[in-house]
């Protein structure tokens, strides 16, 4: 058993005596923005508003990801719970009309809450969306990657710097000890930078979601996803 990297596609017929095929693990892929008051030039606060989140995801091209960098073996995600592979947990019937890869309207929801175009970059008082966004060297795909997240949020007046850095140091930055050495990580580790609902499959979200959880280094804290998260944990979670 092996694994083909995204980037080595075309090559895929020199593995002649190999069949390929396509896996879905049950977790889903993220970036990981910082909402610690001490984030680098005050961005936590700003990312602390949804509508923020929400426009950077309109920023996001899903489709172009899958079809370009992976070739197709993937799948839009709109949550934390995958619809791939088969399970229980995802309700089959939901759709995507908030957060789809739009950044016009992304670029209108900033506008709209007083947001401003100064020399490029969208600007309220003393704020700035301009922040670094560091990933995982070492892969080709997780460089196209960024640098498409790149363009597409520079359409919406959102500035990004390009940090690579060896996948061992972006997981160490990745830590609440010390939330003023980065403002946005995409940890990726080898070729892949999804979470696993590991090693019970339930996909709770208490690891990741939960105010000070253990895999939660942004520091979300939501008093509303804290009782939900209570109310669904299971009975060995608790």
């Amino acid at each position: 058993m092996g694994f083909l990297p995204p980037s080595l596609w075309d090559s895929r017929k020199e593995l002649s005596n190999d069949v390929l095929s396509t896996t879905y693990l049950l977790g889903f892929n993220f970036l990981v923005p910082n909402l610690s008051p001490k984030a680098p030039s005050g961005i936590g606060k700003t990312f602390d508003h949804l509508y923020v989140r929400q426009a950077l995801q309109e920023g996001v091209d899903q489709e172009a990801i899958i079809h370009t960098m992976f070739h197709g073996h993937g799948v839009v995600e709109t949550g934390p719970v995958p619809s791939q592979p088969p399970t229980p947990f995802f309700d089959p019937h939901l759709k995507n009309p908030v957060y789809p890869f739009n950044p016009q309207a992304g670029k209108r929801l900033l506008l709209s809450h007083g947001w401003r175009l100064e020399n490029g970059v969208m600007t309220k008082g003393a704020e700035k969306l301009s922040f670094t966004l560091g990933y995982a060297s070492g892969s080709q795909t997780h460089t196209d990657i960024a640098q498409l997240l790149k363009s597409d949020w520079a359409q919406e007046g959102i500035q990004v710097s390009l940090n690579s850095a060896p996948f061992d140091s972006v997981l160490a930055e990745a830590t609440p000890t010390d939330p003023s050495k980065w403002a946005m990580l995409n940890w990726g580790g080898g070729l892949s930078f999804s979470w696993t609902y590991e090693p019970d499959y339930f996909p709770s979200g208490g690891g990741l979601f939960g105010t000070g959880a253990g895999n939660n280094p942004g520091q979300y804290s939501s008093h509303t996803m804290n009782l939900l998260l209570q109310k669904n944990l299971p009975a060995w979670e608790h």
